[in-house]
């Protein structure tokens, strides 16, 4: 049985992006029985004049919201704000986030009047499995927080509402409020009979490479502390995994490791000021220790900037060094950060033969202009020939890892977290995370 979807999405001066996912989605979102609404609080008509001159505007639909706050926006959304008819299912998603056919074609079919919600994302800790207390759910480090991931049932989670128990989270101008649709979840939650989420495992979601270093400023460290921790204070007391969800959303966006606060320190975006202001909030929002958070704290910046500029050399003669080894050149992975490494060799001149992935997607078979090939279609001969620049997200490394190494040698694998994320530093993808900072 298929049912009607309204895809919502809250925008801020970002026509790129509006643009590029009608041109690369919609042909397929619409036939599949999703409408597309833009929610837009630009001060120019820059986005009203892409949405509103596209090709399809029975499906395609323009809602303008001029200044208005995305905690606002938010809760105009949940009410039904704009929408032309009565939908089956609500799916709130950011400007920059899009799914391939087959992901989509997963998430609708998987869409049933029996779960209240439905998430969906690829990380390989958890597989599709149904849950029914939404303290487990909170708990399950699931893709809940980011704007996109995840569809709501109308008629369960959004009739019915008493809106004035839930304005304050969307509109009082506090820290939480442009993430107000995750209190609002597991709030809502609570107030269900028979809760039931789908978690739903699906190959990925593509982030618009148009979406760049729009992410950073220099409040980074302090909206993220901030915004994480205001956020789960918010949640009712009966969630028992609201600080381990606080700490694994933190680190989801920036404070996962040991390098990433020293790329923050080499920036200015974190200083003493912040080890100190935040002494209170580190237990909460990162599993790393306080020694490290101060040494971060007090190393100078220069230091640190010579430091990343050698290792950006070291690191560019190692990949070339490797790349002149090989009669060819596979970069392993065809996502978001093969996007990249793809993007850096071509600006260092450094040629490179095709993609490699585990399995190949239906229909996908060129990627940056280049084809895209299934690690299993490379005979052992050319194995022999090829080395492979892996280019994926570190939780798949040691599953992809296990499997080269049963027919490549190590020697002809090249892979260096670090350099990995110091070329998208400095090409401008500052992240692959969206959620719980100040997305307009």
């Amino acid at each position: 049985m298929s049912h009607s979807v309204a895809l919502c999405i809250p925008t801020h001066g970002r026509s790129e992006l509006v643009r590029d996912f009608l041109e690369s989605c919609a042909d397929y979102y619409i036939p599949s029985g999703v409408d597309i609404y833009y929610y837009d609080s630009s001060a120019d008509r820059q986005t009203e004049a892409v949405v509103t001159s596209w090709k399809d505007q029975e499906h395609v639909h323009y809602i303008r919201m001029e200044g208005a706050p995305l905690g606002e926006k938010l809760l105009r959304i949940f009410q039904g704000d704009g929408l032309r008819k009565e939908y089956d299912f609500l799916w709130l998603s950011n400007d920059a986030t899009q799914f391939i056919p087959s992901d989509l074609a997963l998430i609708l079919q998987n869409l049933s009047e029996s779960y209240d919600f439905i998430e969906f994302d690829n990380f390989p800790n958890i597989e599709t499995r149904v849950f029914t207390d939404p303290d487990e759910l909170l708990g399950a480090n699931t893709n809940c927080v980011h704007i996109g991931a995840s569809v709501m049932n109308v008629r369960t989670m959004l009739r019915d509402v008493d809106w004035s128990k839930y304005e304050k989270y969307f509109t009082d101008g506090q820290a939480y409020n442009n993430n107000s649709y995750y209190i609002f979840y597991f709030v809502r939650f609570l107030e269900l009979n028979n809760f039931h989420a789908l978690h739903l495992r699906i190959s990925g979601m593509r982030v618009s490479p148009l979406k760049k270093s729009t992410f950073y400023s220099h409040d980074l460290v302090s909206q993220t502390v901030e915004n994480t921790v205001a956020v789960h204070c918010q949640l009712p007391v009966r969630y028992s995994n609201r600080w381990k969800s606080c700490a694994w959303c933190a680190s989801m966006i920036v404070l996962g490791t040991f390098s990433d606060i020293l790329l923050y320190r080499r920036e200015g975006f974190y200083s003493l000021r912040h080890f100190i202001r935040y002494w209170s909030n580190w237990d909460k929002v990162t599993s790393l220790p306080r020694s490290q958070l101060f040494i971060a704290a007090i190393l100078p910046r220069r230091f640190l900037t010579w430091q990343y500029e050698k290792r950006k050399q070291n690191g560019l003669k190692r990949l070339r060094d490797f790349c002149e080894r090989h009669k060819k050149i596979a970069i392993y992975g065809a996502g978001t950060r093969g996007n990249v490494m793809g993007e850096y060799m071509e600006l260092h001149h450094i040629p490179y033969d095709c993609y490699c992935v585990t399995s190949r997607r239906p229909g996908k078979t060129e990627f940056r202009q280049h084809p895209v090939r299934a690690f299993s279609e490379i005979d052992a001969e050319e194995l022999k020939d090829t080395g492979f620049v892996l280019s994926l997200y570190q939780i798949y490394l040691d599953e992809v890892l296990s499997a080269l190494l049963e027919k490549v040698d190590r020697r002809d694998i090249l892979y260096d977290i670090q350099f990995d994320k110091d070329i998208r530093y400095e090409l401008g993808y500052r992240t692959d995370i969206t959620g719980l900072l100040n997305n307009r």
